[in-house]
This record gives structure tokens, sequence and C-alpha cells, in this order.
């Protein structure tokens, strides 16, 4: 452990070249955005609010948005500016929130969509957009130039949204396996343009983007209950199949227009797998988000 006070984040890395599993102690209270730095960086830290973020071998532990002077309530009951715009941070980062950044963080241009557009895009409420964009501004994730909007610190929004859909969206999406093709001929059909309703991820298109792997299952995003799919090739539920249907959660014909899914949830979904070999080899495709 390291008592910290007045240690600059340079320093800290510096400290971790000699020690990367040093845990420092913050004596102050980090904000989401450092927070999100110091995490992305592989710094293992608690603050005096509680926030904490420690990897170490067969260890993953995470906090954050505690503040050590937040008082939910005040005495006549109303909620304080801080306790709002902690919700409205927290909003950002639920199921519909992660939606909106997905949307915003793999199509640069939608950032100055209209809110409709990409709460359509997002399969969300426009609500859900307009409580992202707020979060966004108040964390400094984004700035505001008249009528345009521009993505800041996009890499540590980018590594904080992989956390947060491995922990909270990626679970709540409805999936079931099936028996299908074997990895490479549906790389084909891929290819091809001949899978209906389906959107290839997954190992299978790590293998695809990067030649690096064999995949022994595949991946493909649709809407449940996958009825194009599975009536094209005659898919049949089987618990030890090698094709996972997982929910989609944008519009496909938007984002995803060649049968892929993006870059970033090539790699999410790969560190998602706990599998060594396909975490190391998207690493080092997607270094940028590692």
């Amino acid at each position: 452990m390291v008592p910290f006070s007045g240690l600059s984040y340079e320093d800290a890395l510096e400290v971790k070249k000699q020690n990367p599993y040093t845990l420092f102690i913050i004596n102050r209270i980090l904000s989401d955005l450092e927070h999100a730095r110091w995490a992305s960086s592989g710094l293992n830290f608690i603050d005096m609010a509680g926030n904490l973020f420690i990897r170490a071998k067969g260890i993953y532990l995470r906090i954050e948005g505690k503040q050590q002077v937040l008082k939910a309530l005040k005495s006549g009951g109303e909620t304080t500016p801080a306790h709002n715009k902690l919700a409205e941070i927290g909003r950002a980062f639920s199921i519909s929130g992660l939606k909106v950044l997905f949307v915003l963080l793999v199509e640069p241009d939608s950032l100055n969509w209209t809110v409709a557009k990409i709460a359509t895009t997002a399969h969300t409420s426009t609500g859900t957009v307009s409580t992202v964009f707020k979060a966004l501004e108040s964390e400094g994730y984004l700035a505001i130039d008249g009528r345009y909007r521009k993505m800041r610190h996009q890499r540590d929004l980018q590594r904080r949204w992989i956390e947060h859909y491995i922990s909270t969206l990626k679970p709540s999406l409805k999936s079931r396996w099936v028996q299908g093709l074997n990895p490479q001929e549906w790389r084909i059909e891929v290819s091809e343009g001949r899978v209906p309703g389906a959107i290839m991820g997954g190992e299978n298109a790590l293998a695809l983007k990067t030649g690096m792997i064999a995949p022994m299952t595949t991946l493909f995003y649709g809407q449940p209950p996958w009825k194009e799919i599975t009536t094209a090739y005659r898919l049949k539920t089987a618990e030890e199949g090698n094709t996972e249907l997982s929910e989609i959660f944008w519009e496909p014909h938007v984002l995803t227009p060649d049968g892929v899914v993006p870059d970033l949830l090539i790699y999410a979904d790969s560190l998602a797998t706990g599998d060594s070999r396909q975490i190391e080899i998207a690493q080092n495709w997607m270094g940028a988000y590692g």
C-alpha cells in the first residue's frame, strides 16, 4: 500500500512499474473521470469516499460514484443537487444508458443526430438520450460548441463502457444456444450477405478481423425469438450448441450494414469470455481500448 498525498497520476504510473499490484490510498475523492482514468490504466486504489478499483490475480473489485459529503436527503426531505447529479450519472450507465453510449461511441456522427434518431437507433427513449447527454457533459466527456457536440476523453469512456457492458448490459440480454453451421461456414454466409435478421459477433468476428484465432463458436445478435435465422438454417435449441443467439440492442441497418458487429463490441465480448487466449488476441488487435 502507498499512502497518497499529492501523488500525481503520472507518479502513480511510475510506482506501478516497480510493483504492478500497488494499492494507492487516496486522501481525497476522485471524480468519475479521474476514477475512469486511474482504473483504465490498471492502478489499484481506494479513495476517501470508498470508491475503489482493485484488479489482481483472481480479484476484480470496482466501486464508483460515492461522495463522502453526499447527503441523499436534506432535513426538509428534498434531494440535494449533488444527489440529483449522481443519480443522473448513474442512469447514463444503466442498461438503457449503455445502449445510448454504444451508439455514440461506434458512430461518431451520431453525436449530432436528433435525439429521436439516437433513441430509435439505441432502442431506447428520448428521455434516456437527454439524460446521457447531460451526464456526459457534466463529467467532461462532452463539449458543446453552439449547436454541435464533440466527444472528449473518448478512450476513457470506451473503457468505462466496456466494463459496464460486461457487468450490466450483457447479462440483461436474452440469449439461447443452438446447433448451427461451423464457424468457417458461418463466416462465408455472412460475407455473402445470406444470414437474415442477425449480425455476427463474438470470437468468429474476432477471427474474421484478425485471422489469429480458430473459433469454436459463433455469436449472432438479432431480435428474439430470432425467427429469421432459425428458420433459414433450421436451427434447433441445444445447450451444448456451437452458435449463440443474443438480443440485439441497436438498429442494425444503421450501425452494422455489413453483417458484423462494431469492433468495440467484438472486443468487449472477447473480454467477457474470460478466455486468456482470446483476450490476448483481442487486446493486441484493439490495444487502444486496453
